[in-house]
């Protein structure tokens, strides 16, 4: 089973919204998807599953008390990938996701105190030796300067996938009804589709392409 971590010290960086379509599309070729919401305050993956009805596939681990031993009896039940949303705060919790990845994707806005809110993690990542590697969200095609600043300073600080995340209205308004932004706007499958081919060959290879 291949574990991939969403990890960000910053609150609405996207995590949730990337993890969600991340998992519906991983369903697309195989049927043992799982899900863990770590983010216990706020629960958005968890309230997420239960409007979408508590799909079998991605299933949500419920009521997670040990990681670890999680993983090992989602991995005996013969799942294939796991998703973990780990929380904005709480250190210790974001660790424990990270060491258990195959890769940890860090979700960034672009903006100057979401590039600094990356530090943490990557610092995580390099301790435990996890690949990793940044995603631009909710990428506004009117500040192209500004997302042209984000990616020269994460570039500094770490491998940066291709594909980006764009700010459309689809992917927010999917969330509430327990859908994600492909799923009500075939305009955003190629967006997913690539991330996911780039999140596959981090956690299979260990590097970004």
């Amino acid at each position: 089973m291949k574990t991939i971590t969403i990890a960000s010290t910053k609150g609405g960086s996207g995590k949730s919204t990337i993890l969600s379509a991340l998992a519906v599309r991983a369903t697309q070729e195989t049927p043992k998807v799982a899900m863990m919401d770590l983010n216990f305050d706020q629960g958005s993956l968890t309230q997420w599953w239960h409007v979408r009805g508590k799909p079998q596939s991605p299933f949500l681990v419920q009521n997670v008390e040990s990681i670890q031993r999680d993983l090992r009896v989602i991995a005996a039940m013969g799942y294939e990938w796991l998703f973990i949303d780990s929380p904005p705060t709480g250190m210790d919790l974001v660790e424990q996701a990270v060491a258990v990845a195959d890769a940890v994707i860090v979700p960034v806005r672009p903006g100057f105190f979401d590039v600094i809110a990356v530090q943490t993690v990557t610092w995580m990542c390099r301790q435990h030796r996890k690949p990793f590697a940044f995603v631009l969200s909710a990428v506004d095609g009117r500040y192209k300067t500004l997302t042209k600043q984000t990616l020269t300073a994460l570039s500094g600080l770490g491998p940066v996938l291709k594909t980006q995340i764009s700010y459309r209205r689809p992917w927010i308004a999917a969330l509430v009804i327990g859908r994600t932004g492909p799923e009500l706007d075939k305009d955003l499958r190629p967006e997913i589709g690539a991330l996911w081919g780039e999140v596959k060959n981090l956690a299979e290879k260990g590097s970004v392409q």
